[in-house]
């Protein structure tokens, strides 16, 4: 199982509704393909993390990286895990300072 972790920037003409849109989207999505994690936004700034089968993300990341949504993704972490750090949520959205919190108050 793999859990990874990136940042990017929204482009500008991302709205709160699309991006309500997106995140509901990606939780489906992510539910049908058994990938759980968390995603904060503070602006146009998205923190995410995602973990699942390491094709499985591999393929999620990628879409990502070609999402005109996106820009300067940038990778942060990938590691092989053997258990899900968020196993209840496809995606969760946090305030930013709580993902950070959470993050930390895991490990």
């Amino acid at each position: 199982m793999l859990r990874l972790a990136y940042v990017s920037q929204l482009n500008p003409d991302m709205t709160d509704e699309r991006i309500a849109r997106m995140i509901e989207e990606a939780a489906s999505a992510n539910a049908s393909h058994g990938v759980t994690g968390i995603i904060a936004l503070e602006g146009l700034r998205v923190c995410q993390v995602i973990e699942g089968d390491s094709a499985d993300i591999d393929r999620l990341f990628s879409n990502i990286r070609a999402d005109m949504r996106h820009a300067a993704i940038i990778e942060l972490d990938r590691m092989e895990v053997s258990a899900r750090r968020y196993p209840d949520w496809s995606m969760v959205r946090l305030p930013m300072v709580d993902m950070v919190l959470h993050a930390y108050a895991v490990l």
